[in-house]
C-alpha cells in the first residue's frame, strides 16, 4: 500500500529526530515588553495531539464522523491557529480553512454548505455574528484547551490510503459572482509539496544551516501553511509576530536577536537584512527596481511563484541570485506558446499542468482538455529559466497579493447601468488595496458641460455606486467597491482601446491613470465631517497618534496640496528637507471622528535657504 507524507507524518518524523529544537517563535508579553519563547518539536507535537483529542470528543458529539468536513474560521496568525488546524488534520477531520477577508458570513455558510460541513471553528470575536449559523460552531481562539482532553484516550494522527483523498480544503483567493471556488487538497498533492521542502530551503538558504523563517500571514491561506510545512518537514523554526503587518523596529529585533534567515524587504532594516539567508518575495510580482537595489546592497533575493491551486510551482535562487524562475522537482509543466510575443521577439508561454503531474488540482478546476491552465505567462531566456510576465486572462492581483477577478464587476456594471449610464467600463488597480472601476458616461455631457461638471459627475457616481452595492457586498474585501472616490468618470472615446477590436487596455489604463491612482490610494478615509467647513485635507500618517501618541514625526511618500493641486511628493531624510508634519493635537469631533492638527514644516523646491515655511491644518480621520 502505498503511503503519503502528510503534515502530521511530518510532525511525528521531527518530534522524534529534533524534540528540543524550536520549532515556533511565538509572542509573549511582558514587563520588559514582547518577549518571543520557544516552542519545541516536542511540545507542538504533544499540543497538536492533545487538540486533535479535544476536538474528536467535541465535533462526535454533534455526530460527525472521521473524514467529515470541518470549516475553520480564524485569523490564522497564532500558535493556538496552528495548533487547531493541524489538531482537526489529525483527528482524521477534512479541516475547510476560510479567509478572514470574507465578512459576509452567508458567503462562508455557502461555502460550508456546497463541502457538506458538519461544525465550524471560529474566532471567538465572531460569537455574535455566527449566533444563527446553520451549523454547529464551535469556538477557537487560547481558551478552549481549558476542558483538559487527558480523560480521552490518545489517538494516532489519521493517515490516507488513497492518492485523491481529501486532506484540506482551501479557496480561491478571489471570486466569481461572490463565491470563491473550493480547492481540495489531496493525499498526493501535499506528498509533493511537502516532499520539495528541501528544494524550497535549499533555493532561501545560502549558509545551509537550519533556517528561521518569518510567518507570512494567515494558517488559513496557501502561502501560510505551505512555510508550516515546510519548516515542520525540515526541522526548521517559524517566527509569529506580534502583529500584522510586522513593525519594522520588531522585524529588526528579530532578525538580529532570534535568528530570522528570511524575510522581506525594509530599507531601513539594511544592516540587519545582510545577516539574512535571503530577503524574499511572493505573489505579487516584484518591482525589478526593489531586486536590483537589493542585490546592489549585497543581499540575496528570491522570488516565489505559488498559488492555492498549485501550491509552489517556480522558484528562483538565492545562491544565484537572479531572476530567473526555475519549476520545482518531480511536477510535469508544460510552457505553451500562446501566439504572442514581446516587442523583443520572445515567445509568450503559458504554465500549463498536466493531469499526471502530483501538483495538478482537482479535475474540477481543470479545463475541458483534462490540464490546469494557470493564465501566467513567462518568457524562456536560457532553457529551463523563466520570468514572468503576467497573465493572460482578466484577474489582477491586489496589493495582499489576493486575486480579483475583473470581469465579473464589469459585467455587473454593464448589466446594471450600461442601458443608461454606462458606455464602457474597465477595472483597475494592480497591487493597490482595492480595484477601481473606471467608465466612459452614456451621457457624454456629463464630464463636457461647462457648469456643474462636478456635480454632474458626483451624482453619477452616487447612481453607478447604488446599482453595483448589492454585487459587491457579496465579494472579499480586496474585490470591493464600496466608496464613490474608487469610481472614476472620463471621457467618451478617451480610454485606450486595441486597434483591431476595439477592446480597453486594461494595462494601459493603469499606465496612463497611474498618479490618480496614487493619489485614490493615498485618500484612504480621510473625509471632511458634516458641519465641518473648509476644503478637506490630505492623509497624514496617524498610526501611533491613533494608538494613544499625542505627537509623532514621519517622512513617507505621502501627497500635498499647493497652489496648483494634488500631487505625491517624496518626503527626505530630516538632512535635507522637503517636508515634516507633527500632530500636536487629537480630539474626538462628533459623529465618530478623530480631529487632527496638524503643522507643517517645509520648503518650496525653488527656496534654496534654509528658511523654513510653516502652517497649521485640520485632519479628520473617520473611525
Amino acid at each position: 500500500m502505498s503511503t503519503f507524507e502528510t503534515p502530521s507524518s511530518a510532525l511525528q518524523a521531527s518530534a522524534r529526530k529534533f524534540p528540543d529544537r524550536a520549532a515556533f517563535k511565538i509572542p509573549r508579553k511582558s514587563a520588559e515588553g514582547v518577549v518571543f519563547e520557544n516552542v519545541t518539536f516536542a511540545q507542538f507535537h504533544k499540543d497538536v495531539e492533545l487538540s486533535a483529542r479535544y476536538w474528536k470528543d467535541k465535533i462526535s458529539h454533534v455526530g460527525a464522523k472521521e473524514r467529515s468536513v470541518v470549516g475553520v474560521w480564524l485569523r490564522g496568525y497564532s500558535y493556538s491557529d496552528a495548533v487547531h488546524i493541524w489538531g482537526l488534520a489529525w483527528a482524521g477531520y477534512i479541516p475547510q480553512l476560510i479567509s478572514l477577508r470574507m465578512s459576509d458570513p452567508s458567503v462562508v455558510y455557502e461555502l460550508l454548505e456546497k463541502s457538506k460541513a458538519v461544525a465550524m471553528v471560529h474566532e471567538p470575536d465572531f460569537e455574535l455574528m455566527l449566533e444563527h449559523a446553520p451549523l454547529p460552531t464551535f469556538r477557537g481562539g487560547d481558551d478552549c484547551f481549558q476542558e483538559s482532553p487527558n480523560e480521552t484516550p490518545p489517538i494516532a494522527p489519521w493517515k490516507p490510503t488513497k492518492p485523491d483523498d481529501i486532506v484540506f480544503i482551501y479557496h480561491t483567493s478571489g471570486s466569481t459572482s461572490g463565491i470563491p471556488k473550493l480547492v481540495p487538497i489531496t493525499a498526493k498533492w501535499i506528498d509533493h509539496i511537502i516532499g520539495i521542502s528541501g528544494t524550497f530551503e535549499a533555493r532561501c538558504n545560502k549558509s545551509g544551516e537550519s533556517m528561521t523563517i518569518l510567518h507570512i500571514g494567515s494558517f488559513c491561506h496557501m502561502g501560510a501553511s505551505e512555510i508550516s510545512w515546510f519548516a515542520v518537514n525540515e526541522g526548521s523554526c517559524v517566527i509569529i509576530p506580534s502583529v500584522f503587518p510586522q513593525p519594522v523596529s520588531e522585524v529588526q529585533y528579530l532578525i538580529d536577536e532570534h535568528g530570522l534567515s528570511n524575510a522581506r524587504k525594509d530599507p531601513s532594516l539594511l544592516a540587519s537584512l545582510k545577516n539574512t539567508d535571503c530577503v524574499g518575495s511572493g505573489g505579487l510580482d516584484p518591482d525589478s527596481a526593489d531586486f536590483e537595489w537589493g542585490r546592489a546592497q549585497g543581499l540575496h533575493m528570491v522570488n516565489v511563484l505559488g498559488s492555492t491551486e498549485l501550491g509552489l510551482p517556480m522558484m528562483s535562487d538565492c545562491r544565484e541570485n537572479t531572476d530567473y524562475l526555475k519549476p520545482l522537482p518531480g511536477s510535469k509543466h508544460e510552457f505553451i506558446p500562446i501566439g504572442d510575443s514581446l516587442e523583443s521577439g520572445e515567445p509568450l508561454l503559458e504554465l500549463v499542468v498536466s493531469p499526471e503531474s502530483p501538483d495538478c488540482p482537482v479535475p474540477s478546476l481543470r479545463a475541458d482538455d483534462g490540464k490546469f491552465h494557470t493564465g501566467d505567462l513567462f518568457i524562456e531566456p536560457s532553457p529551463g529559466r523563466y520570468l514572468c510576465k503576467g497573465r493572460n486572462d482578466n484577474w489582477i492581483k491586489m496589493q495582499s497579493a489576493l486575486r480579483c477577478d475583473t470581469t465579473s464587476i464589469e459585467l455587473n456594471v454593464m448589466d446594471t447601468c450600461g442601458d443608461d449610464l454606462v458606455n464602457a467600463v474597465v477595472v483597475v488597480g494592480v497591487g493597490r488595496p482595492c480595484p477601481t472601476i473606471v467608465i466612459e458616461p452614456r451621457d457624454s455631457s456629463v464630464i463636457n458641460s461647462d457648469t456643474d461638471e462636478q456635480g454632474l459627475v458626483e451624482n453619477l457616481k452616487q447612481e453607478i455606486l447604488k446599482r453595483i452595492t448589492p454585487f459587491h457586498k457579496r465579494r472579499y474585501e480586496h474585490e470591493r467597491v464600496s466608496d464613490t472616490r474608487y469610481i472614476v468618470v472620463v471621457p467618451q472615446g478617451s480610454l485606450p482601446r486595441t486597434i483591431t477590436k476595439g477592446n480597453v487596455r486594461r494595462k494601459e489604463v493603469e499606465k496612463v491613470y497611474e498618479a490618480m491612482l496614487n493619489t485614490l490610494t493615498l485618500r484612504n478615509d480621510w473625509l471632511t465631517p458634516a458641519g465641518v467647513t473648509g476644503k478637506p485635507v490630505l492623509p497624514f500618517d496617524v498610526l501611533d497618534a491613533v494608538g494613544g501618541k499625542q505627537a509623532v514625526t514621519w517622512m513617507p511618500r505621502q501627497a500635498f496640496t499647493n497652489g496648483t493641486g494634488l500631487g505625491v511628493r517624496e518626503y527626505r531624510p530630516a538632512t535635507d528637507i522637503t517636508s515634516m508634519v507633527q500632530i500636536y493635537n487629537r480630539e474626538r469631533h462628533s459623529d465618530g471622528y478623530l480631529c487632527f492638527t496638524k503643522r507643517h514644516t517645509y520648503k518650496n523646491e525653488d527656496n534654496r535657504n534654509e528658511k523654513l515655511n510653516m502652517r497649521d491644518s485640520k485632519a479628520y480621520l473617520r473611525i
